[in-house]
């Protein structure tokens, strides 16, 4: 399996970093420790790297240029101290998700 993820600057991977371990404090398991926080932008069983390398060089260039992405919307799925983040969905989110 293969997959296209995005991930955060430090500051903000701390502050999911710390929610975690505080579900985890509340749960008694955290089996996701060791998993950097991210965000899972498409996954595939295959992946023709001809395509793929095009479809990265796309994705950089409009993802360099985006605003901030907003996440007002929090979720936990608490057997295993999963923490979903639902973002504001944007126009220029929409075209990273057409891209891939």
């Amino acid at each position: 399996m293969y997959a296209i993820i995005a991930t955060f600057d430090r500051v903000f991977t701390n502050k999911i970093i710390e929610l975690q371990n505080e579900i985890t404090n509340i749960i008694g398991t955290n089996q996701l420790a060791g998993v950097e926080p991210h965000i899972t932008l498409a996954d595939y069983n295959e992946v023709d790297v001809n395509l793929y390398t095009k479809k990265l060089e796309e994705f950089v260039a409009v993802q360099e240029n985006m605003a901030a992405i907003n996440f007002p919307s929090v979720g936990v799925f608490p057997t295993n101290g999963t923490i979903f983040l639902a973002p504001t969905i944007t126009d220029e989110l929409l075209k990273l998700f057409m891209i891939i």
